[in-house]
This record gives C-alpha cells, sequence and structure tokens, in this order.
C-alpha cells in the first residue's frame, strides 16, 4: 500500500500573559523532523538558480547575426 502525506492543519491559540505571573519558565524544544525533505528541496532550488544565471548571462552576452536576404 502507498504511503500518502496528509497536511493536517492544527488550531493553535495564543494568549498574552504577562512575565511575572509565571513562576518558572519553560524551556521548549522543537525537533524538525523532515529537515532532510528541507535540505533536498533547497538544493534544488540553489541548483535552478544555479541553471537560471547562467541562462541570464547568455541572453545578456547574447549576440545577435542577421544575414541579407532579397
Amino acid at each position: 500500500m502507498e504511503k500518502k502525506e496528509l497536511n493536517m492543519k492544527k488550531k493553535v491559540l495564543v494568549t498574552e500573559v504577562n512575565p511575572g505571573m509565571i513562576e518558572e519558565r519553560a524551556n521548549v524544544s522543537l525537533i524538525l523532523e523532515n529537515g532532510d525533505q528541507l535540505i533536498s528541496e533547497t538544493k534544488k532550488a540553489q541548483q535552478q538558480i544555479a541553471e537560471l544565471k547562467q541562462t541570464l548571462d547568455h541572453i545578456e552576452h547574447f549576440i545577435p547575426v542577421f544575414h541579407y536576404s532579397k
């Protein structure tokens, strides 16, 4: 069976809290579980940027050649 990814959105309620009300600050660590996918997409984007720069450079230095026709 093929595994399919679903985009699930969670609603988060953020309320303003006066720091004086908190006796101890909470330590929170976030761990990116799909970092390899982010790195892969970043590398693809960098490759595409390099290719586009090369294409733009060719366009910028393009020398048109015409021939005369009757």
